[in-house]
């Protein structure tokens, strides 16, 4: 049951962050100067709706491991 809450996770998360990714179009860019500020779909509900779905990717990736350094390396990303 373990692996298959975890492989849901990591998919779930995955689609979602290609949702959120196409509702970046243009404004996904490196350079500070070619991006503008979305308020739309995703982003009108969570500030960060890329860092969100990254951490249920992360915890479903500590779950499938299910080893205390993959907790560990969780849990450090978040603090950080």
């Amino acid at each position: 049951p373990t692996h298959v809450v975890s492989n849901m996770l990591i998919l779930v998360g995955t689609a979602v962050a290609i949702v959120v990714m196409s509702y970046l179009g243009q404004s996904f860019a490196i350079i500070p100067e070619a991006r503008k500020l979305i308020i739309a779909g995703p982003y009108a509900l969570v500030r960060h709706p890329l860092y969100f779905v990254e951490a249920f990717i992360m915890f479903g990736a500590a779950l499938e491991f299910q080893q205390p350094w993959s907790l560990l390396i969780f849990i450090t990303v978040q603090i950080l």
